[in-house]
């Protein structure tokens, strides 16, 4: 039987993406640390261009690192919108 695997949520925050939120997710990062080994971000565009923004690029590497300095790895960041999807892995921004 799978398991189920949490999902963080960053939901109703206006762009740019408050520093705050950053902190709070990776609160919530190290609480999954005992349970898993590696994490997927995923988010959505409603501009509908997913091309990553400069604002997600660091949010990014700043969770990428707190991911890190607890030994999780960060394996993609997706970003969806309706002309498609970025992966964050595939632009080689990880």
């Amino acid at each position: 039987m799978p398991t189920e695997l949490p999902v963080l949520q960053a939901s109703d925050v206006p762009p740019p993406l408050d520093p705050a939120l950053i902190i709070e997710l990776s609160a919530e990062i190290r609480e999954l640390a005992a349970e898993r080994n590696a994490i997927i971000l995923a988010h959505n565009h409603p501009s509908g261009d997913p091309s990553p923004s400069r604002e997600d690029v660091e949010m990014t590497r700043q969770i990428a690192t707190a991911a890190s300095a607890l030994n999780i790895a960060l394996h993609d960041h997706l970003v969806i919108g309706r002309k498609g999807h970025a992966s964050f892995r595939s632009l080689g921004l990880l």
